[in-house]
């Protein structure tokens, strides 16, 4: 069996409770019925786990999860302004989060994490993969908005799990926002 790219995930799962837990590599394979497989490589199993291994099934349509698409992004400079302009703020020590309706059927996100705020390029980095893993893991909750995420005092030196906990709170503030209007104007 051929593995994937190196960026494939790696599943746990439980084995025999004097070996422990192992981890499996998972790769996708075509069925003739034209849906994808996930297949995981059971070399390193106990018998027991491999007896309780059952593949998924995926449909050929649903896009490969980890994707941060095109359409998800502001990309223009109408957009940022839209939101600058017209944008409510949620705001705490790390982020600052604007957001306004896009009249779209999925949120938006664009950054504008600035130098001034968060010196060293390797951080701004990493705050900006934090932000775009945090709003992928959250993207289908989050109402049709354009947000504009900007860098706090606090950012730079968060760790990634406070960051995680911050983007998570303001997810939060959106929805209710968004809810609560929505409800005023019905």
């Amino acid at each position: 069996m051929a593995f994937g790219p190196a960026w494939q995930p790696v599943v746990v799962v439980p084995s025999s409770s004097v070996v422990g837990p192992r981890a499996a590599r998972v790769s996708v394979a075509e069925t003739p019925a034209g849906s994808a497989r996930l297949l995981l490589s059971t070399s390193f199993f106990s018998a027991q786990a491999e007896t309780s291994l059952r593949p998924i099934l995926l449909d050929k349509n649903t896009p490969p999860s980890g994707k941060f698409t095109r359409d998800q992004r502001l990309l223009d400079k109408a957009a940022f302004q839209q939101v600058f302009g017209n944008g409510r703020a949620s705001r705490d020590r790390n982020f600052t989060v604007l957001f306004c309706e896009n009249g779209l059927e999925h949120a938006r996100l664009g950054l504008a994490i600035a130098k001034r705020r968060v010196r060293r390029a390797s951080q701004r980095n990493r705050l900006k993969r934090l932000v775009r893993e945090s709003f992928r893991l959250a993207g289908n909750d989050l109402p049709a908005v354009d947000l504009v995420i900007m860098a706090g005092a606090g950012a730079e030196s968060a760790d990634n799990k406070t960051i995680f906990a911050s983007l998570a709170a303001h997810w939060d503030r959106v929805r209710r926002a968004q809810s609560k209007e929505s409800v005023d104007k019905h």
